[in-house]
């Protein structure tokens, strides 16, 4: 009768502490979760502000002339992989920018991005890109 009454206690302080972990394991991950897509959100909010900074000079199909340069952390800057698809008022793709993604080309951007506009949200998750949809007043 005691040995049975010791292995219930003992069952019953591991499924606490098995509980515990579990709950500590889940509250982290959406803690990092959230701190993640919060700076993604960032990051995107950077991108859209440095699409909508004037063009000079005439566009052209090669590198941009300017590297993307809006965190004050240099190596930021050149860590961030990103592509832009640009719609007309008719939901046609009438631009894609892929300088500064290699992992990513023309038509594949686009299929995203046409994923990403049929979508209720304005940000949200396709595969493992974050995305920001903007209106743009142009």
């Amino acid at each position: 009768m005691l040995r049975n009454m010791r292995h219930r206690v003992i069952i019953a302080a591991m499924l606490a502490f098995f509980a515990v972990i579990v709950m500590i394991s889940v509250l982290v991950n959406v803690v990092n979760f959230c701190m993640v897509t919060n700076r993604l959100d960032e990051t995107l909010s950077s991108i859209l502000s440095f699409e909508e900074m004037p063009q000079t000079g005439p566009k052209r199909d090669g590198p941009p002339p300017e590297p993307f340069k809006m965190f004050p952390d240099e190596d930021s800057n050149y860590m961030t992989r990103f592509f832009v698809v640009r719609f007309d008022a008719a939901g046609n793709a009438v631009n894609s920018s892929t300088d500064f993604i290699a992992s990513v080309g023309a038509e594949d951007a686009e299929q995203l991005a046409k994923q990403a506009m049929s979508r209720r949200s304005d940000h949200g998750y396709i595969n493992e890109f974050r995305y920001a949809r903007q209106e743009s007043g142009s």
